[in-house]
């Protein structure tokens, strides 16, 4: 099964507002270049994508010539198939609850909105 990007991280239930960017991942190149960070944030954590199927990053492999080109990035994640899937309800309030731990009022606000108004898990992911 292919992931439909972008897609989102699931594994983290609480977050500070400068985990915000760590949830998120547009493609197999978007991560950070520091180990540190992608070992807390990335690897063997679980992410949806925008069908509502669970995937869980493994790691990095060496990509093709041309996508390291492209994308400036030697390696793209490996994901794995979970064999799991989340309903858009179920992800909307996991994403509520995960919005009210943000130390960051404003964030807090616009994103419990946001998350409220969307109507459908694409709208969720964005």
């Amino acid at each position: 099964m292919s992931i439909q990007f972008p897609i989102l991280n699931v594994s983290l239930s609480n977050l500070s507002s400068q985990d915000l960017e760590e949830t998120h991942i547009g493609d197999l190149w978007d991560y950070p270049g520091d180990n540190s960070i992608f070992e807390e944030y990335y690897n063997n954590q679980k992410y949806v994508d925008q069908s509502g199927h669970i995937f869980k990053i493994i790691g990095k492999r060496k990509s093709n010539f041309i996508n390291s080109i492209i994308h400036f990035n030697k390696k793209e994640l490996i994901f794995e198939d979970c064999g799991e899937t989340i309903s858009f309800s179920v992800l909307k309030d996991f994403l509520i609850n995960r919005y009210n731990s943000l130390d960051d009022n404003l964030a807090k606000s616009v994103l419990i909105r946001l998350t409220k108004q969307s109507k459908n898990i694409k709208d969720l992911i964005g």
